[in-house]
């Protein structure tokens, strides 16, 4: 990028432009809207080739196995043994014939309000079943991308390029176009639960809409259905929780209620954007591995957005590097993280090694 261009991608702008979306569903919420995204009430390089040639390296790619912790990058912190394990024993890989693209994003850009450039030139393509993570700094612009892929900008932020959710455009089109595809195509968990949960509202009520919109539940069946989403998040005493208000159970707790309502209409994209960064450090184990285990058990494809290099190495197997708005690196987990091909990814790794060290040694 020029010096002009450069100028216009300053890391505290982006990092702005990616809360925004956040505020917009509080103020969406106010006025009276509709719930779009459920767990998220409101409206709304190996540089990555096209995505007919990244499909047909992923077709062919075998699946990673457990970390060697002689390579990996974080030096055997990223759990990946673990995981790979539980994936293996529970997580049924579609057969070939259900294989499909559930999302395709091809030069996807995002413009702010003076035409400043905030996202350029994201393509990347996600299967049925697939783990995908977006990777960068606060200000990279994994969110803003996360945001603009399910139509929840805010409004002044503008998306070009193509898009497609299950096959359906979602770049141009009017929102009550999209509605029907969020909950049941595809749900997004936010990082902080308060944003997603209406302080005012019982937390059963909450996990009731998405199921009584999509499914058209109502009476006994929607209770029932309600009951079930909150149990399968485990959560103890569903009843207590579904008569609960936000305020009233812990931050862990919460953030299980908005997994159950983004997952109530069982989605085949879940989108999670930093799901656990503003939990507790010793519940955001729980809420992985019960990401995890859900992601799995249901087939979904996963779009895990983070700046954290041991989760997104635990939860996907490829990530996109995001730098600027731009996608720096693309490729498979333990490849970016035994032998990044991009400065800026060798820095994060090395900044993750260190931080490890450091944590070992406290």
């Amino acid at each position: 990028m020029g010096g002009h261009r450069g100028a216009a991608h300053p890391a505290q702008h982006l990092a702005d432009a990616e809360r925004e979306p956040r505020a917009a569903v509080r103020r969406r919420r106010a006025r009276g809207g509709d719930s779009v995204v459920p767990g998220a009430r409101g409206a709304a390089a190996e540089r990555l080739v096209g995505p007919a040639a990244a499909r047909g390296a992923r077709n062919g790619r075998r699946r990673p196995g457990g970390c060697d912790r002689a390579q990996c990058g974080l030096g055997g912190a990223c759990g990946r043994s673990q995981s790979r394990r539980r994936r293996s024993a529970g997580h049924r890989r579609p057969d070939a014939q259900e294989v499909a693209m559930i999302l395709e994003v091809r030069d996807l850009g995002v413009s702010g309000r003076d035409g400043s450039p905030l996202v350029e030139g994201v393509s990347f393509g996600l299967d049925v079943g697939e783990r995908l993570s977006l990777i960068g700094e606060s200000g990279s612009g994994k969110s803003l991308t996360s945001f603009a892929v399910t139509g929840l900008l805010p409004d002044g932020l503008t998306a070009t390029g193509e898009v497609e959710l299950a096959g359906v455009p979602v770049i141009g089109v009017k929102e009550r176009t999209l509605v029907p595809l969020h909950g049941r195509t595809a749900s997004l968990v936010f990082q902080e639960p308060l944003t997603a949960l209406d302080p005012l509202m019982r937390l059963g009520k909450q996990a009731a809409e998405p199921l009584h919109r999509h499914l058209g539940l109502r009476g006994a069946g929607l209770r029932q259905a309600v009951l079930e989403a909150l149990t399968e998040v485990r959560l103890p005493e569903p009843e207590r929780i579904a008569r609960a208000y936000a305020h009233e159970i812990s931050g862990g707790q919460r953030q299980r209620v908005a997994i159950a309502a983004a997952l109530a209409c069982r989605p085949r994209l879940l989108i999670a954007d930093e799901p656990t960064t503003a939990l507790d450090v010793t519940v955001q184990a729980d809420i992985l591995n019960l990401l995890d285990s859900l992601v799995a058990e249901r087939g979904m494809a996963l779009l895990f957005v983070s700046h954290d290099l041991a989760v997104v190495s635990r939860m996907t197997d490829r990530a996109l590097v995001l730098r600027g708005g731009r996608v720096v690196e693309e490729g498979a987990i333990e490849r970016i993280l035994t032998s990044p091909a991009d400065p800026y990814t060798a820095e994060l790794v090395r900044s993750a090694r260190r931080l490890d060290a450091a944590l070992e040694v406290s």
